[in-house]
């Protein structure tokens, strides 16, 4: 509740206001959600607010403002003119209130609020312009004028937490030491707000700083709502039963006892919370009950509500009337103090088909956009397996939120993240055994039987027709999709089953529930099964599925991803004993339009169905020639230029969407085959052609990216040179072969390198005189693709650099959000340096160095701001490159007196799970070589067997123990040269983006039974072209990962996939 009084006047001296009604940002302008006016009947509603017996509001996603005047005897669609999820509403009289939420910028994962206020009682909603607010949460008003609101925090505004005094038209910020990304918040009398953070912290915030709360860490579990009492008595409540209370206005909180047995505690996942008085009521899902306490949570009492909808915001005028909303747009209200609750609308009464996948991207997104967006069934996703224990959330709207909304984007009424089945990070590669195994200390030793358990529980709650999973794998492949898809099924079973988990049919109201199918989504177009063209049009929706889907799917990735052709859905059950024809998974299934699991029958909004059609049959073919065009291996620099010169033309006549849709699609191909010149150049029309699209904002990114890399600039400058030594050669080739192209590669029998004897070009030989010769063969040849494929004529990278410069200017009047993000801000910063303007470059540095620290970017910064003075100790890990003059023998014993001299970089698991398997990694130089040692004793489990194959360029090493060299040159903290090499010698090289980049290095293996080494030297001119300057600085991050094992790493804000900005410094002597 908002406090009265003391507690406003403390806020209003915080900060300075900032105005938006003269700035704009481009991030609200693009809206790429397609919401038919049907969807928005079922919505999932987020929030309620009576402001007496008779007037209430509730809000929710797809833009949904639902209002009564009569105590909720009937609700009207009120109209909000946007199209994002709505979070919370409040209002202070029965004309003025607000409601706030946000978008979700694709590809970029920023957010961007969504104020609205009315002054009629809704009537009429009117946008307030905000675009530069982060997505907000919670907002509560004092009276017209004063009034609060929190949500993520952003690199402009890291607190998270914003006050107005002017009716919502401008905000102030709170200055906190460090801000935060808030779940939920609340005012306690004492004017603090008394907020949960994504992290699962309880803090305490005020004018004075921010200040931690005694609570219990909370594990396996997700803070959902936070409310207080004017007696200092609160309520935090979340996933899998948890429930804290304090008695000292939030400055400690401890669990709290339930009316339910701990076997159904644990599958209640609580979304709600409300306080009257003395009187707490508390619900969620499922949401067949409401627990009630009289005497501030010292006793509870259970009551049904005799429905299942999960509920997801409860409010009470008095300690009878009170009100509760949730999935598929659902109200009930009660008038004995929540003893009985009656429903006053819905959307819907279940859902006709349930998604049960491990992951977002997982998802055959396409398939929801079908069945929910153009076939009308209620569907709803639930996700098993999160991740961020391991790796703290760094995008600014984490997974969790983003992949909720993807599924809503796509079509889907309702979607949801499971708690209590967290998966390690990307690149380990857990078995199925071992994923258990993690599970076990959350679970008791029953992590299987809990996991069935919980599907079971939301099959119960959906009442699903249909279930929709992950693939069927081969039997015993131990992997966690071969895991899941048989967990599911178990528990389709025991759903049906009355005798199976009491727990939910006898305290939780759930009634078992027999599904009519369950299929199973594949991508693999030999399979049988039912076949759904993604690129199929959709009349309702008024473009293809893949469009459809196209936002979710850019939530989900950060980086363009093209959507799968087609799926196959297989059928695993089916109990309709009168149908074994599966033309699609709803066949003899009888739900009409209107019915309680699917929409009524909605307008078409594509107008002319054949006009439409034609459309879509023209963006799949501009896509196809383009992807031809973009992924040929023998163009020249004239036909290259001239390819991009047809692009324009290809995209005359289609639609701004289309023309970003295929604009990034062809970016990010040129880009992964490290044709960047190419990139840029479709980076910058996307920007021309689409400046208000979604994805402009990457495109920005990107290009800053590559202004600054000199990586690129390095690599790209040896590809020039490869490509002119690769058409002399092909023409020599040719005429020797009588006119006849031909392109042939230059294979050396024999050469004598720098550290031993001559070698021959046999793999075994080259191993055992611990040469890499595979690293010998120049870039480009004998292989197609980087190498061999040509590109523009090389831009002078200066001019380049002044054109970034002025998009910088662009950027700071037009997206201040995106100038303020670090990963616009720190390439900017090089740039800025490279072309001498160092002021400006400090001035960056210093502006990051005060924000929150997510991730690693303001110890970055800060860290460039100690190289100008290089006063006190670096506020970054450092690793002194020390300097010899003799060469060593590249043998991996590391016998060399200088390698003993060096100071060795120490890897280290986050997790403290690593004291069986150390490892160490030294680096030194001379004046032509980077030196690298790496010493690793063996992980117990794993498989080190040797290779009898040749080795390859660029080997896949997923599966093996293997390490990390990662140097980034300019400090960028954006792109940089990755080198892999695993415990055989084996490589794979990577520059930003591209595998294309192919440096000549050479790498000696050794082992013993217990231990593994590497000894490398790469030519300094592979890496930079200049000499190495007296304690030149560039960045490197170095790390381990052993897949089914762990993951280690140099800094501490790393991960397997890496984490530029949290790289450390590396001095040369």
């Amino acid at each position: 509740m908002v406090g009265q009084g003391s507690p406003w006047r403390v806020w209003l001296v915080i900060g300075a206001v900032a105005g938006w009604g003269a700035m704009s940002d481009a991030t609200g302008l693009a809206q790429t959600h397609r919401s038919t006016p049907v969807m928005r009947e079922d919505a999932e509603l987020a929030d309620v607010f009576f402001l007496d017996p008779d007037r209430g509001w509730a809000v929710g996603d797809r833009g949904a403002i639902w209002a009564t005047d009569n105590g909720g005897r009937h609700w009207r669609m009120q109209m909000s003119g946007v199209d994002c999820r709505l979070e919370s509403v409040h209002f202070v009289d029965d004309h003025h209130g607000w409601a706030v939420g946000g978008n979700i910028e694709p590809l970029t994962h920023r957010g961007s609020a969504v104020v609205l206020a009315t002054a009629d009682g809704g009537q009429t909603w009117k946008r307030i312009e905000a675009a530069t607010l982060p997505r907000l949460r919670q907002v509560r008003f004092r009276d017209r004028q004063v009034g609060w609101a929190c949500g993520d925090g952003s690199p402009m505004y890291p607190a998270g937490m914003f006050q107005t005094d002017d009716g919502g038209l401008s905000w102030a910020t709170l200055p906190l030491d460090g801000g935060g990304h808030w779940l939920a918040s609340d005012m306690n009398e004492r004017g603090e707000a008394i907020s949960a953070d994504r992290d699962g912290r309880v803090w305490r915030l005020s004018s004075s700083g921010q200040r931690p709360c005694d609570a219990p860490p909370v594990i396996g579990s997700r803070i959902r709502r936070l409310k207080m009492t004017g007696g200092g008595t609160g309520f935090i409540v979340g996933d899998r039963g948890l429930l804290l209370r304090t008695a000292d206005h939030g400055l400690s909180w401890r669990p709290a006892t339930l009316p339910l047995s701990e076997e159904a505690a644990r599958q209640c996942d609580w979304r709600a919370v409300a306080l009257w008085g003395a009187h707490v009521w508390i619900a969620g899902a499922p949401g067949n009950l409401v627990l009630h306490s009289a005497d501030g949570g010292d006793t509870w009492q259970t009551h049904a509500t005799a429905q299942p909808l999960p509920i997801r915001a409860v409010t009470f005028i008095d300690e009878y009337r009170g009100w509760a909303v949730g999935s598929l747009g659902t109200i009930l209200a009660t008038r004995d103090g929540g003893q009985s609750w009656r429903p006053q609308r819905q959307g819907g009464g279940r859902a006709a088909m349930l998604a049960l996948f491990s992951e977002a991207e997982s998802v055959p997104l396409e398939a929801i956009s079908l069945l929910a967006g153009e076939d009308g069934y209620l569907s709803a996703v639930e996700l098993v397996n999160h991740r961020g224990l391991e790796i703290r959330e760094t995008a600014e709207v984490d997974l969790v939120a983003r992949s909720r909304e993807a599924m809503i984007s796509a079509g889907a009424s309702a979607a949801d993240v499971m708690a209590g089945f967290p998966l390690r990070q990307r690149g380990l590669d857990f078995t199925a055994e071992r994923t258990l195994a993690s599970w076990e200390f959350l679970h008791r030793g029953e992590a299987r039987e809990r996991l069935i358990e919980s599907l079971a529980a939301r099959i119960r709650q959906w009442r699903p027709n249909v279930v929709l999973t992950e693939p069927l794998q081969v039997a015993g492949d131990g992997t966690l999709t071969q895991m899941l898809n048989q967990a599911v099924l178990s528990a389709v079973e025991r759903a049906a089953d009355p005798r199976a988990f009491p727990a939910q049919t006898q305290q939780l109201g759930l009634a078992p529930w027999a599904v009519d199918k369950v299929f199973c989504a594949e991508t693999d177009s030999r399979l049988t099964g039912t076949i759904l063209v993604t690129a199929r049009l959709s009349a309702n929706l008024g473009c293809s599925l893949v469009d459809q889907a196209a936002t979710a799917r850019g939530l989900i990735h950060d980086r363009y991803t093209v959507a799968p052709a087609s799926y196959r859905f297989r059928p695993l059950v089916n109990r309709l004993a009168h149908v074994s024809d599966h033309r699609d998974m709803f066949t003899g299934i009888n739900l009409p339009h209107g019915s309680e699991a699917r929409r009524i029958r909605g307008a078409s909004v594509g107008g002319n169905l054949g006009e439409l059609a034609r459309s879509v049959q023209r963006q799949r073919s501009v896509q196809q020639l383009l992807a031809r065009g973009a992924s040929s291996t023998d163009a020249t620099a004239s036909t290259n230029a001239a390819w991009l010169g047809q692009v324009d033309e290809l995209l005359s006549g289609l639609s701004e969407n289309h023309c970003a849709e295929l604009l990034a699609q062809l970016a990010q191909q040129y880009a992964e085959q490290g044709q960047w010149e190419l990139a840029m150049e479709v980076h910058l029309r996307l920007l021309r052609r689409a400046p208000r699209h979604a994805y402009a904002s990457a495109s920005y990114l990107w290009l800053a990216k590559y202004a600054a890399s000199a990586e690129v600039a390095r690599a790209m400058k040896d590809r020039h040179g490869m490509l002119e030594a690769g058409q002399a050669v092909a023409g020599q080739a040719a005429e020797e072969a009588g006119g006849k192209a031909l392109r042939t590669g230059v294979v050396r029998t024999g050469y004598t390198t720098p550290f031993g004897p001559t070698v021959v070009a046999d793999a075994r030989i080259a191993s055992e005189a611990g040469i890499d010769d595979s690293k010998n063969r120049p870039a480009g040849y004998g292989s197609a693709g980087y190498g061999s494929a040509a590109s523009m004529s090389l831009m002078d990278r200066g001019r380049i650099r002044t054109h970034i410069l002025q998009l910088g200017r662009e950027v700071q009047a037009s997206r201040p959000t995106l100038f303020a993000d670090p990963r616009w801000r720190s390439p900017l910063a090089v740039v800025q340096r490279w072309q001498g303007l160092d002021a400006e470059a400090q001035t960056a540095w210093q502006a990051m160095s005060r924000g929150r620290d997510d991730g690693g970017w303001a110890e970055r910064a800060a860290a460039e701001l100690w190289l100008s003075d290089e006063q006190g100790r670096p506020p970054a890990p450092q690793m002194v490159c020390s300097a010899t003059v003799a060469k060593p023998r590249l043998d991996g014993k590391l016998d060399e007196p200088f390698w003993a001299a060096a100071t060795p970089a120490n890897l280290a698991s986050g997790l403290s799970d690593d004291a069986d398997w150390p490892a160490e990694v030294r680096m030194a130089h001379d004046q032509d070589f980077l030196y690298v040692a790496v010493q690793c004793r063996k992980a117990a489990g794993v498989d080190y067997s040797p290779s009898a194959e040749t080795r390859p360029r660029d080997a896949d090493l997923s599966a093996r123990d293997r390490v990390d060299i990662l140097l980034d040159i300019d400090r960028d903290a954006s792109t940089f040269f990755r080198l892999t090499v695993d415990y055989r010698g084996w490589t794979r090289e990577q520059c930003w983006e591209s595998l294309g980049w192919n440096p000549n290095w050479y790498v000696a293996a050794a082992e013993t039974e217990t231990a593994w080494t590497i000894e490398a030297a790469i030519p300094r001119d592979e890496l930079n072209s200049s000499a190495w300057q007296p304690m030149e600085t560039w960045l490197v991050g170095l790390q381990r990962t052993v897949p089914n094992v762990g993951f280690q790493s140099w800094t501490p804000h790393s991960a397997a996939e890496p984490m530029p900005q949290g790289f450390g410094l590396l001095r040369f002597e």
